[in-house]
């Protein structure tokens, strides 16, 4: 396994200063028959089915990854803290899914040194949380079954696949919250799942109030915040792959959805 290979490195070395992955890729899968795509999981209803795939996954990705930057040094305690995920004492913890996924669609990212180099050191402070809002838990049911975003999806994934949406893609997908120190994280796709930020939602909140926007404003954001969630994890779901929201959005005319 490649994250066995990875964190035995990574322990004869930790000693040093700095880490480089170039040195590591070209002791270890260079020297195999490196694999030539990047690994897409099956999905499954159970995570603990697929941890140990999940995580040679990331060690695979990163290396066919062009945009990840292998050659820079990174310090070693950053690295430490991306580790520690992968050894994560509570195997079966539903943080220890969170944090693999995250770091899965992590691998695949086209960011610069400075964003995996902050993302390595935050992931770990990924936390589920039982954040108070049937508010929001109402949206996203009411969001699940609204027939214009029905139409909506259909048109992206008939664009993506040729495959249609059925009202059963979006019956089985729950939401869970989550706390976390990354900047700018709204949230990211799971299995069967969609993983919300509660710090993201408190911050935007917070930024709304002290712009004096109007509370039909504030309601407008946050319903397109959850739409394009659910976008993104149907669109996942159909193509067998993960995909993954960061940056903030400015969406307008959100009104037409006809979520409320």
């Amino acid at each position: 396994m490649y994250i066995e290979k990875f964190i035995e490195y990574f322990n004869k070395n930790r000693d040093k200063r700095f880490f480089c992955f170039k040195t590591f890729f070209g002791e270890t899968i260079a020297q195999q028959t490196p694999p030539s795509e990047k690994k897409i999981l099956s999905l499954v209803n159970n995570f603990d089915q697929i941890v140990n795939q999940t995580k040679d996954a990331i060690i695979v990705n990163l290396y066919l990854n062009k945009s990840f930057p292998f050659t820079e040094k990174f310090m070693t305690s950053t690295v430490a803290n991306f580790i520690y995920v992968f050894v994560e004492k509570n195997p079966i913890s539903s943080n220890y899914e969170a944090k693999l996924i995250f770091l899965l669609h992590l691998s695949k990212m086209k960011l610069s040194f400075d964003d995996f180099d902050l993302m390595f050191d935050k992931t770990g402070s990924i936390e589920i949380v039982n954040f108070q809002s049937n508010g929001l838990i109402d949206l996203f049911s009411k969001i699940k079954s609204n027939s214009t975003i029905m139409k909506a999806l259909n048109c992206v994934i008939c664009d993506f696949s040729g495959k249609s949406v059925e009202k059963s893609d979006l019956d089985s997908i729950s939401i869970e919250f989550f706390k976390s120190r990354i900047p700018g994280l709204n949230g990211f796709a799971g299995l069967r799942k969609v993983y919300v930020s509660s710090s993201r939602i408190e911050e935007l909140i917070a930024e709304i109030k002290y712009r004096k926007y109007t509370q039909d404003d504030e309601k407008i954001l946050l319903d397109l915040y959850f739409v394009r969630l659910i976008l993104h994890e149907v669109t996942r779901e159909k193509k067998n792959a993960f995909f993954f929201a960061i940056k903030r959005v400015i969406f307008k005319n959100v009104k037409k959805l006809n979520v409320s």
